[in-house]
């Protein structure tokens, strides 16, 4: 890949963080922004008026390395700061980046190659980790089936992480940028109207770590970002299929995707989640215009859906539930079932001949 000197012209990547009191973890971010095998960038660090010596460390950053891009304000929230801050970077192609957390050194290297291979895409993000406040691994994300039915998976949740995105500045732009009212979940809002304008490349390897079990946003305002998101789930169904469902059955639809939501559904809401999905799958394969494989893969992602929650239901005894989440998956994909527990059985025998 050829790069120009940061010197000789503007950069093709301005990665944009905002940080409010981003000690202890910040330096990490930083250090490892510092380390990409990628040069060709802009940093741009808006300190939200931080107290806790967030600024001063910044501030040397900015002495060492020229890159670095540090604008200095008063609280307005994560929203406002990220406005500002992509208003004011300079880059082709702008990349988030939290303050807790980490990208590994060909993270931006990755997603650059891949959008600069596809001009029609509008972003490209990977798979990341979940690590500890010391940094130890919990999970990895799992791979996303069928990645190009991303748009039909954002209709119901959000599998698109905030600070492992890049995107282009022109599609960004065109899609309105962040919202200010989104005061949370303003991510999700951005990516439900950019993913109207091109494909959102999926990259199956990680490229980024995303720090949990400390005090940040997602810990500490889970609640409200669920809020926020629940308005973006209302707003993309009624414009996929033209007909409105209230906040309940969209947080319903959510969790029934496995989205981080305190409203479960129950076996008696079932049928009419079915119902929604079914709705929603008629619509998504008219405005794609989707072909046979396409419909058979669309109907194998709800398939297995109800077939997870049959498995929980079982696991938990709850026999009725069980078997009426199955059939459901049988009314999608009538093989399905068999394929999965003719694969399990398999390999329940190869574990026993190993033993």
């Amino acid at each position: 890949m050829t790069e120009k000197s940061f010197r000789t012209g503007r950069p093709l990547v301005s990665i944009v963080m905002s940080v409010y009191n981003g000690l202890p973890y910040m330096t990490a971010a930083l250090e490892s922004l510092v380390g990409q095998t990628y040069t060709n960038l802009e940093f741009v660090i808006v300190d939200d008026g931080s107290t806790d010596g967030s600024r001063e460390v910044l501030r040397a950053y900015a002495v060492r390395d020229e890159r670095f891009r540090l604008i200095e304000q008063p609280n307005a929230g994560l929203t406002k700061a990220l406005i500002r801050g992509v208003s004011e970077s300079r880059g082709t192609y702008v990349a988030r980046m939290d303050a807790d957390d980490i990208s590994v050194p060909h993270r931006i290297e990755r997603q650059v190659e891949a959008l600069e291979a596809d001009p029609s895409a509008v972003g490209a993000f990977g798979r990341y980790e979940r690590i500890t406040a010391d940094g130890a691994v919990v999970r990895i994300s799992p791979p996303i089936l069928f990645p190009h039915l991303l748009p039909w998976y954002q209709t119901f949740r959000n599998l698109i992480g905030h600070g492992p995105m890049m995107f282009r500045r022109q599609a960004y732009e065109r899609a309105g940028g962040y919202d200010a009212e989104f005061r949370f979940g303003q991510d999700y809002d951005l990516w439900s109207r950019l993913i109207k304008l091109g494909r959102i490349i999926v990259l199956d390897e990680v490229l980024y770590k995303f720090r949990i079990g400390h005090a940040s946003i997602s810990t500490q305002y889970s609640s409200d970002q669920q809020n926020y998101g629940t308005i973006v789930n209302q707003r993309v169904y009624h414009e996929l299929t033209g007909h409105k469902i209230d906040a309940l059955w969209a947080r319903k639809l959510r969790h029934f995707w496995g989205g981080n939501d305190k409203i479960p559904f129950e076996a008696k809401d079932a049928v009419q989640l079915n119902r929604f999905l079914v709705t929603a799958f008629r619509a998504y394969s008219a405005s794609v215009g989707a072909e046979r494989d396409c419909r058979v893969q669309l109907q194998t992602t709800v398939a297995r859906q109800w077939i997870r929650w049959a498995s929980r239901s079982a696991h938990s005894t709850d026999v009725v539930a069980s078997l009426k989440y199955l059939l459901l998956a049988l009314r999608w994909q009538p093989w399905l079932p068999f394929e999965i527990a003719s694969t399990r059985v398999q390999r329940f025998r190869t574990r026993r001949q190993m033993d």
